[in-house]
């Protein structure tokens, strides 16, 4: 189901020479792409590629660093930053275990599962392979597999480092992601990792010449604006739009009327 967000507006009539503010509502219903539609995922093996291919979007670095991630995890680990929220545990349960800055597993055989809960991760990243009883990098690889059933295969090796692998989504949000044993030796094991909101939310400003202002962050590209007098959507039909890319955002202006309108961004 894609997201919803709803937001109120005003709109301004004249009334015997004085402005009366009557509300309008506007709602918000922001669609990566059509739920059945597949996503093109983007895979890469370089951070600086990856991070220089999300730019501005939103995301969340986690190194692990909190010491309540270290030891033996009975729990799922929950976190939540900048908008976005995930919970790692392993599969089966009960068996992740956490070394200063790294997840691993009790059992060779044992995955690590990222489950995304916000509902808004379009990318994810971070440094996965095959690691001792230390978590230091062995003689190994590791399987990272979406929940669309992208996958990849990432080796390593004694004495070097860990590689880094990325993914981006064209749209559609990942659910999870799990890191499982490939080689038959090692325990799979993820550090610095990455969550990224590519999904921009539209925000509705009525502005002083009485005309409603509909703002978006600008990444990812290739969205189009609908609107609908349904509150809850259903004949959706594209505006003929030119946004404006003012920083960060794409803004576009159209005219306030005293009747309800509803407005979404789709892909």
């Amino acid at each position: 189901m894609p997201r919803r967000f709803w937001h109120q507006a005003s709109t301004a009539l004249c009334h015997q020479g004085r402005r009366v503010w009557l509300a309008l509502l506007a709602a918000i219903l922001v669609v990566a792409v059509a739920p059945t539609a597949k996503a093109a995922i983007t895979i890469y093996t370089n951070e600086s590629d990856f991070v220089s291919a999300i730019g501005l979007l939103p995301n969340f670095v986690n190194d692990f660093s909190n010491d309540v991630y270290y030891g033996w995890l009975v729990h799922s680990v929950k976190a939540n930053s900048n908008g976005i929220s995930y919970a790692i545990i392993s599969s089966p349960p009960l068996y992740l275990y956490g070394f200063p800055g790294v997840f691993s597993t009790v059992d060779t055989n044992d995955q690590i599962v990222v489950d995304f809960t916000s509902g808004n991760v379009t990318g994810a990243g971070g440094y996965f392979y095959s690691a001792d009883t230390n978590a230091v990098p062995t003689d190994g690889s590791v399987t990272i597999t979406l929940s669309d059933g992208t996958s990849t295969n990432v080796p390593s090796a004694v004495g070097e480092v860990a590689s880094f692998t990325g993914f981006l989504s064209d749209g559609p949000v990942m659910t999870s992601l799990s890191v499982s044993n490939s080689s038959g030796t090692g325990f799979p094991a993820m550090a610095h990792f990455y969550a990224v909101d590519g999904i921009p939310g539209l925000s509705l400003t009525v502005t002083s010449t009485n005309m409603l202002l509909l703002s978006w962050f600008c990444q990812p590209t290739g969205f189009v604006v609908q609107a609908s007098s349904q509150p809850f959507g259903g004949g959706w039909t594209n505006l003929s739009l030119t946004p404006q890319l003012v920083e960060t955002q794409f803004q576009t202006l159209i005219p306030l009327t005293g009747q309800a309108g509803f407005f979404r961004l789709k892909k």
